[in-house]
């Protein structure tokens, strides 16, 4: 069965996000260098999220170039590749993942309740409450984006005899 093929969009229209998400990482990362005056814990807590942003900003570039590369070789060649379907295996990676940042995020954040320099503050009983609170729904979003990255990064590859010398 053929699939339609369209053209790329281009890294081009990675323009308009990365004017507004670029500085919001910034700000994470300028957040956790500022954090790490107090506690390194804290300030790989504040950079976490700045990291995430902009590596998903680079992933979605990376797709953008490997996506041109796919319509090259369809022009190139006329024919159209099929593509793999892969959701299922990029969600039961990603709850894998996500499972695995919960069951580190937890130790931690019992770590912060009890500690004696976070007693006196709130901040502690928070991220406690926050992991407990944000575990299953955390565990269910990197699921959804595991499943669609590994889609993505399905559908941009070439095929396999595409790639033989």
């Amino acid at each position: 069965m053929a699939q339609h093929l369209t053209a790329p969009s281009g890294p081009g229209q990675l323009l308009a996000p990365a004017i507004f998400l670029v500085p919001v990482g910034g700000a994470f990362l300028i957040a956790a260098l500022e954090a790490l005056k107090t506690s390194a814990l804290i300030a790989a807590l504040c950079a976490v999220p700045g990291l995430f942003v902009l590596g998903l900003l680079g992933f979605i570039l990376l797709l953008h170039i490997r996506a041109e590369r796919v319509w090259a070789w369809h022009c190139r060649t006329g024919q159209v590749p099929v593509f793999k379907p892969g959701f299922a295996k990029g969600l039961l990676a990603g709850a894998l993942v996500g499972i695995g940042a919960v069951a580190l995020a937890f130790p931690v954040s019992v770590a912060l309740a009890s500690s004696p320099a976070f007693q006196t503050s709130e901040w502690g009983r928070m991220a406690l409450g926050v992991t407990m609170t944000l575990g299953v729904p955390a565990v269910a979003a990197m699921g959804l984006l595991g499943g669609w990255a590994w889609n993505a990064w399905n559908k941009t590859a070439l095929p396999d005899w595409a790639r033989r010398p």
